[in-house]
């Protein structure tokens, strides 16, 4: 091992053997380690070997992708509607072992608190079950669960409400992690060793350009008010946008081709940006 020193400059510096291979190792906590074998003084005529290096900071708890399952009333079994949204999260699991699971489980508010909060309970580890059934180990999935206190719509305690909007809140919010043990040091991951990424952020516009699941919203003719289908597709989204602040939402609105200028505007379609 050969002894290192910083100069006035900050500058790592050594005194190298001639003819000789030389590699370095640079670590600093919350970024991920620096490795360079190519260190080399053979056939070197001058008298300084000089190298720069840019750390990554570590992207810890980055969401990457989010989904969310529905639930029946009164009930926590994964339905046949919500397995391909986990079969493509397992899928993803397995391809990229930085990545773990947040389940977040929720009820509506028909039933008393402490039941909802069992209920929510449940349901969150249903989903781990089944994520083990596809070989996901449960330690890679950390589970929160809050029974009626985060309702996404004015749906509270003896209000009519219908069963659609009731249906919204009986969910588990899944957001995929990366790098999700803000105490851990990481190395970079050999599914990411042969990706040139400047920022964090680029795993992410990786992961979503394999899943391409950017939503489009339809309207009805003549129309601007949501259909029940595609609220669903905006809860997935607000949660995204929740979970990180430098994402942005732009919308285009689009008609067809009936109407006047005056009439046929902004019935608007989602696209995430950074």
């Amino acid at each position: 091992m050969v002894p290192t020193a910083r100069n006035g400059k900050g500058e790592l510096t050594a005194q190298l053997e001639p003819e000789s291979d030389f590699g370095i190792t640079i670590t600093k906590p919350g970024y991920f380690p620096l490795t360079d074998e190519s260190i080399t003084t053979k056939g070197f005529a001058g008298d300084t070997v000089k190298r720069e290096y840019k750390l990554v900071p570590i992207p810890y708890q980055l969401p990457v992708h989010v989904d969310i399952v529905y639930y029946d009333l009164d009930k926590f079994m994964i339905r046949k509607d919500a397995m391909p949204a986990l079969d493509k999260l397992a899928d993803l699991m397995q391809k990229y072992s930085f990545l773990d699971l947040l389940v977040a489980s929720h009820t509506d508010s028909r039933a008393s608190d402490e039941y909802n909060i069992v209920l929510s309970n449940n349901r969150a580890k249903a989903v781990t079950e089944y994520l083990g059934a596809k070989g996901i180990d449960s330690d890679r999935v950390r589970l929160e669960w809050f029974g009626e206190s985060q309702l996404v719509n004015d749906c509270g305690n003896g209000k009519p409400c219908a069963e659609d909007n009731h249906q919204l809140n009986r969910r588990s919010e899944l957001v995929l992690e990366a790098f999700p043990d803000p105490t851990k040091e990481y190395d970079i991951p050999q599914e990411l060793k042969d990706m040139d990424f400047c920022e964090p952020e680029d795993i992410f516009e990786k992961i979503q350009e394999e899943i391409n699941d950017i939503p489009t919203i339809y309207f009805d003719f003549d129309k601007s008010m949501l259909r029940s289908v595609h609220k669903s597709e905006l809860e997935r989204t607000a949660i995204m946008l929740k979970r990180m602040p430098n994402l942005m939402l732009y919308i285009e609105g689009h008609t067809d081709q009936r109407g006047d200028e005056a009439t046929t505007r902004s019935c608007p379609s989602a696209e995430r940006r950074r």
